[in-house]
C-alpha cells in the first residue's frame, strides 16, 4: 500500500514538473532579449581602393548572461549578373 502511494506521488510530481516546464517555457525565452537601439557607420574608400569602416552600435541587453555582440561579415557576394565575388 505504501509503495502504491509513493509511486502515485512520483508520477504526479513528474507530471507537475513537466506541465510547469511547458507552461513557463515562453517566459524563459522572453527573459533574454537584445535590442539594437542605434547604429551608425562611417565608410571611407581610400585612394588605394581599401575601405575603412567604423561602426557605432548601441545595444540594450535584457536578461542574461550576455557576453557582448558577435558580428560576421560576409566574404562572398553574388553580383546581379549571378557571378560570385569573393574577398580574401
Amino acid at each position: 500500500m505504501l509503495f502504491r502511494n509513493a509511486r502515485r506521488f512520483h508520477i504526479g510530481l513528474a507530471f507537475a514538473v513537466a506541465l510547469s516546464a511547458v507552461l513557463l517555457w515562453p517566459f524563459a525565452l522572453a527573459a533574454r532579449q537584445l535590442r539594437i537601439e542605434d547604429f551608425h557607420a562611417d565608410i571611407s574608400v581610400l585612394p588605394d581602393a581599401s575601405i575603412v569602416v567604423t561602426e557605432k552600435i548601441q545595444a540594450h541587453f535584457i536578461g542574461g548572461p550576455w557576453h557582448g555582440l558577435y558580428r560576421t561579415i560576409p566574404v562572398e557576394y553574388v553580383t546581379p549578373q549571378g557571378l560570385n565575388f569573393r574577398c580574401s
